[in-house]
């Protein structure tokens, strides 16, 4: 079985893509999203004691510390845009793609040159219904197909479960889950 996938990124699906291949695992990203709220309040509380009581010296180590767990977990929200940001500046991430998919890997036609990716060279995946990311085990390099790369929701189909019987994923508890057995 082969699938042929052809297209080219734009702004909004690179960035978009860049997300999805870093966001953490469901778990982790509640217990994420509960810090930041945590922080964002303890900020606010201590903040207004300072106004309140007039000591600054007594509360700045408390609000150190929270504009630190602020800081820090914003830091792992944001990180992918900066990321994206900085991978969309280079001009090879614009060029148009195109290539096959089969049950060997992923392969890639530029014209002059080609590159072949075998499954077992690739570890983490996500998937959602208009779009695919893979990482490459040995240099992160980030693969992305959105679903309109390929043609027919039939292969689109294919490709997915290729990619879900070959590639590890991230579960819900942020370990690697295995290919699922073919």
């Amino acid at each position: 079985m082969q699938i042929k996938f052809q297209g080219q990124y734009d702004k909004k699906l690179f960035f978009k893509a860049v997300a999805l291949a870093n966001r953490p695992a469901k778990n982790r990203q509640r217990l994420l999203s509960i810090l930041l709220v945590i922080a964002i309040g303890a900020i606010g509380v201590i903040a207004y004691r300072m106004i309140t009581t007039g000591d600054f010296g007594g509360n700045l180590v408390y609000l150190a510390a929270a504009l630190f767990m602020g800081g820090y977990v914003a830091f792992i929200f944001i990180r992918p845009y900066s990321a994206a940001s900085k991978l969309w500046s280079n001009p090879g991430v614009r060029r148009p793609l195109k290539g096959v998919i089969d049950n060997t890997g992923i392969h890639y036609d530029f014209g002059d040159q080609s590159n072949d990716i075998a499954w077992k060279d690739l570890n983490r995946r996500q998937i959602t219904d208009d779009l695919v990311t893979i990482i490459r085990k040995k240099d992160g390099l980030l693969l992305i197909f959105p679903q309109h790369f390929i043609k027919g929701k039939n292969s689109w189909q294919k490709f997915c479960q290729l990619v879900e019987s070959n590639v590890t994923s991230i579960g819900e508890n942020g370990f690697q889950r295995p290919a699922r057995s073919k």
